[in-house]
């Protein structure tokens, strides 16, 4: 087992009191293509990508590093500085200081490069394993959507106008011509409705619940006490019907695909155990 110390001491005899661990080997793991280890230090730094990992999820990174190898799938040097200098136009860095974004992160500018190979690899290998056949037929989706229907919500599609409060005028007598305007028995010059738009019904508060009651064509005015006259003329009524499979495609494929998804990766994880021998230290 391979340990790195570093002595508090400059002169006397070492012990084990006077030694702090800066580094162990915490997994070996041995495959057709090569060995890979798994550090302490690996283990303790953020990875490039973000966030913190553990040991369990480094070895299964490095078992599809091994799987890439084996099918001659690592990226080339060239994909790399494709890749690196993608990062570095996206987050407005020079090489330079990439280098030194990584150092802060403790790596060196070639073990940065390393983990962004392995992180770039794991990415090809779940892809070609797992992604590539989680495509969902259209007929499981049509099949899941009768067993689980959805309905949309009823909307209205309505024209809006509002009145401020007349000064020559009194509330009701104003209220009454307004509604003679909405019913068409009086022409009020000056009033001008707006462009479409659609409020769904469960959005409709229970002061505008007339709004439900309202025919096509049909408009009503209400009185907004701290407001004005405001005015509502329903243009189309939509009711609720039921979802086709074509508009909750993509959503029901997500929910299809998941338990599929975890089976896929778990295969994959038990057969690249099953191929390699992997040795824990710790």
């Amino acid at each position: 087992m391979k340990r790195i110390f570093l002595t508090l001491t400059l002169c006397g005899t070492l012990t084990a009191d006077n030694l702090i661990l800066i580094d162990t080997i915490e997994t070996v793991i041995y495959g057709q293509e090569g060995t890979e280890l798994v550090t302490l230090s690996d283990v303790n730094r953020p990875s490039l990508g973000g966030g913190m990992r553990t040991k369990e999820e480094h070895v299964f990174e490095r078992l599809i590093v091994l799987d890439a190898q084996r099918i001659h799938a690592m990226p080339t040097e060239e994909e790399m500085d494709k890749n690196i200098n993608a990062i570095c136009r996206e987050n407005g860095l020079t090489k330079e200081q990439f280098d030194d974004v990584a150092r802060g992160a403790g790596y060196t500018p070639d073990g940065a490069r390393e983990q962004f190979r392995n992180m770039h690899a794991a990415n090809k290998m779940l892809d070609y394993k797992v992604r590539s056949k989680l495509i969902v037929p259209k007929k499981e989706v049509e099949t899941y959507c009768k067993e689980h229907p959805e309905w949309t919500v009823p909307e209205y599609l309505l024209s809006y106008s509002f009145v401020p409060f007349s000064l020559h005028k009194k509330t009701e007598e104003q209220e009454k011509e307004l509604n003679a305007f909405v019913q068409g028995t009086k022409n009020i010059p000056g009033i001008e409705w707006s462009e479409p738009f659609v409020v769904a019904k469960p959005d409709i508060a229970q002061d505008y619940s007339f709004i439900a009651d309202l025919t096509a064509g049909e408009a009503k005015v209400h009185n907004s006490p701290s407001k004005g006259f405001e005015m509502y003329k329903l243009i189309e009524f939509k009711d609720a019907r039921e979802k086709t499979a074509e508009e909750r495609y993509f959503e029901v494929a997500e929910i299809l695909r998941q338990p599929r998804a975890e089976q896929l990766m778990e295969e994959y994880k038990k057969s690249l155990h099953e191929s390699n021998s992997i040795l824990n230290l710790h």
